[in-house]
């Protein structure tokens, strides 16, 4: 999972955590247990510190982050998402894909 791959035609989520955030902790499992669930969707995980530029050019105020991007468009959601939100959005993706 990483960077090389976003801004491509293909429909995928980028998620922005930071070391130590407990909500970030809280969520990823949730969000891998998902992405098992939805094999055809890609997901670039990133921490956000190590990829600051990336980070920056998302505009992420707050992790965790998540963003379903396809191309140049993308919609964000900030903060740990419920478990139906976490699937929407890759529902979202696999639609758009």
């Amino acid at each position: 999972m990483g960077a090389n791959r976003i801004g491509t035609s293909r429909t995928s989520l980028v998620v922005f955590h930071m070391q130590g955030c407990p909500a970030c902790h809280e969520y990823l499992p949730r969000l891998r247990a998902a992405a098992r669930r939805h094999p055809t969707v890609p997901v670039h995980v990133m921490e956000a510190g190590q990829n600051s530029q990336l980070a920056d050019a998302f505009k992420v105020s707050a992790v965790p982050a998540t963003f379903v991007v396809k191309g140049t468009r993308s919609i964000r959601r900030e903060g740990a998402l419920p478990d139906h939100e976490i699937e929407w959005a890759f529902r979202l993706a696999e639609h758009h894909a």
